[in-house]
């Protein structure tokens, strides 16, 4: 199966490299590009046991690529795994969900073209269920510009 993972910092490029491992297709989007060159040279920007050697191994083989283009992200697959942060607000009992808001909204807007397949995403996010509605509403729009309304 073809997947993408959109953002690759810890979950992300751990959950790309694990997929990869399984025998998926898949395309780590993220939009930081030192984080896509050092992901496709087979090394993680950060320490994870063993992780360098399931990088190294895929993007190798093929079955495992990094890209900063949500794009490239939305004709990749119809499976998209977030993994984009959600940081606790300073000061405040609450998440800052402006990353998981913005990367639904990217990938949504760039795949509504596509109106020959459906848009999958998966949330990876620790987010509380209070936070999902605005994510709903926006997978909703997109899903109505791409196969028309809820049935």
């Amino acid at each position: 199966m073809k997947l993408t993972v959109i953002g690759c910092g810890y979950l992300g490029a751990t959950h790309t490299a694990c997929m990869a491992e399984l025998g998926h297709e898949v395309l780590g989007m993220d939009p930081n590009m030192d984080n896509v060159a050092a992901l496709n040279s087979g090394k993680a920007p950060f320490f994870e046991r063993d992780l360098d050697e399931l990088l190294a191994k895929h993007t190798t083989n093929g079955r495992l690529k990094f890209t900063a283009s949500y794009a490239e992200a939305a004709a990749f697959a119809d499976l998209h795994f977030l993994g984009v942060g959600t940081p606790q607000r300073p000061g405040e009992m609450a998440y800052d969900l402006s990353q998981l808001f913005s990367a639904v909204r990217q990938l949504a807007q760039t795949a509504m073209s596509r109106s020959d397949r459906a848009i999958w995403k998966v949330t990876e996010n620790k987010v509380p269920a209070i936070g999902l509605p605005p994510t709903a509403r926006t997978d909703e729009t997109a899903r109505r510009r791409t196969d028309g309304p809820s049935r």
